[in-house]
């Protein structure tokens, strides 16, 4: 071998050594480019611990029922009473387990919101149904309440959906809601003004009213027909009320009693009754006795200046007589027509109450 060639084959393994270009460390560079304690793409970086992706790069789950309700909260806006409306809620199944269904109902019991049934009692993994929620509202205002379901999810074993709705129309209210005049003297005067108001958030109509007594002595005044042909007599806005008035003034001393009923487009309650009580009483009852003379008298004149007229009586020789005579306040006599005047020798009788001070 040369010298020269000896030399050559000395340095060969220096010369490749020197071509791996080798890092500080003395890590390959291709080693350290696929694999790093610290690196994103290294050999796990399929699963970790604290990631939200498992072994196989899929979304983790529960291995148990999870239950999910969509939406979380219904709100039904304005609702006319009288009707309704209605949506809908999906149960959703988000866990590796079958989840059940064990009840849905509302909270509070007396709202007036409603559920339906659900389509079904037990979803797999993923699986979904759907009820329905109706909201009927019986009341002017703000209503609200709950949707409860209670499935065997062991981390929430009552999903709750809020409900909200608003009921618009129009409520009756009367005042007073009773009256009683109590004892009046007969022949005297009292009066009350009834209310009747709309307390609704809507139109309320007043369709119709009567009055209803065996009595004369108590009078309601006639509502006026505001709406002409259109249907009903009155129509209130929100917060207007209209009124009547019922006069009582006894002509005897019997109780007396009035119901008055107004019906209206209130949803909860369309009818309302109002009664009305009282009685009267005599101050005086006084009798007045005459003969008839010679030269007969058409004319007899009354003792007591404070005549109740509608309680005279006549009678002439012991027997009634309701024709053929009248009141004279100007006088304050009782004057017969000449076709009915006592005969010569009878007794006239007349007697009547004194009004009282009202």
């Amino acid at each position: 071998m040369s010298r020269s060639l000896f030399l050559l084959l000395a340095l060969a393994p220096l010369t490749l050594v020197s071509c791996g270009d080798k890092d500080d460390t003395g890590t390959p560079p291709e080693a350290d480019a696929d694999t790093d304690a610290d690196s994103d793409t290294d050999a796990d970086s399929d699963t970790d611990a604290d990631g939200d992706t498992d072994a196989d790069g899929d979304a983790d789950v529960d291995p148990w029922p999870v239950i999910s309700l969509a939406p979380e909260a219904l709100d039904f806006g304005s609702v006319d009473l009288g009707t309704e409306a209605s949506e809908t809620v999906t149960i959703t199944n988000l866990g590796g387990e079958d989840l059940h269904i064990m009840d849905l109902s509302v909270q509070p019991e007396d709202s007036d919101f409603e559920v339906g049934s659900v389509g079904y009692v037990l979803l797999q993994s993923g699986a979904s149904t759907d009820f329905s929620v109706v909201f009927q509202p019986g009341v002017a205002g703000e209503h609200s309440g709950r949707v409860v379901v209670d499935s065997d999810d062991p981390d929430t074993p009552q999903a709750t959906v809020p409900l909200l709705g608003e009921g618009v129309g129009g409520e009756i209210a009367v005042s007073p809601v009773s009256y009683d005049f109590g004892t009046l003297w007969i022949g005297c005067e009292d009066e009350v003004e009834l209310e009747v108001s709309n307390v609704g958030n809507g139109t309320l109509t007043i369709e119709d009213y009567s009055f209803n007594t065996g009595s004369n002595d108590l009078t309601m005044d006639e509502v006026a027909d505001e709406n002409g042909s259109d249907p009903g007599l009155v129509d209130l806005d929100p917060g207007q009320s209209t009124t009547m008035v019922v006069r009582y003034a006894p002509l005897d001393d019997y109780a007396d009693i009035a119901y008055a009923h107004i019906d209206s487009t209130a949803v909860e309650v369309p009818t309302v009754q109002v009664v009305f009580e009282g009685g009267g009483d005599a101050s005086a009852e006084i009798s007045d006795t005459y003969e008839q003379g010679t030269v007969p008298q058409d004319s007899f004149e009354l003792s007591s200046a404070d005549v109740v007229p509608e309680t005279i009586v006549v009678q002439i020789d012991g027997v009634t007589s309701t024709i053929g005579w009248s009141y004279d306040s100007a006088l304050n006599a009782v004057v017969f027509d000449a076709a009915y005047v006592p005969e010569f020798g009878c007794t006239v009788e007349i007697s009547y109450v004194e009004r009282g001070a009202c």
